[in-house]
């Protein structure tokens, strides 16, 4: 039989459903739908689930948008936020570049 869901799990799968939805929604080129999610996802889950995949979405949908200012300062908010994550370092020294061309910034 199935387990009942615990509150972590439902949250687990919760913060999972609004990334997945924000991710469809950026590569179907809706970006305000995007944001739309990705600030709900903010609001729900300030710290810890998923938060990584979050600040990357930000930084992608910017550097998408040719927005390098915007980009630089949420790569700068995931590098505060997580100081020891490799990706966070690559992404806030050079953001786009990072996220359109991995393999040049070492990812």
């Amino acid at each position: 039989p199935l387990l009942p869901q615990t509150p972590r799990a439902d949250a687990l799968a919760r913060a999972a459903a609004l990334m997945r939805e924000a991710t469809a929604s950026a590569r179907a080129g809706d970006r305000s739908g995007a944001r739309r999610l990705l600030a709900a996802h903010a609001r729900e889950f300030p710290g810890g689930t998923l938060v990584p995949e979050r600040f990357t979405l930000q930084i992608e949908l910017a550097c998408d948008e040719r927005d390098d200012a915007t980009a630089a300062v949420h790569a700068a908010a995931f590098a505060q936020a997580f100081p020891r994550d490799a990706v966070a370092q690559r992404l806030r020294a050079r953001p786009c570049d990072a996220v359109t061309n991995p393999a040049a910034a070492g990812q």
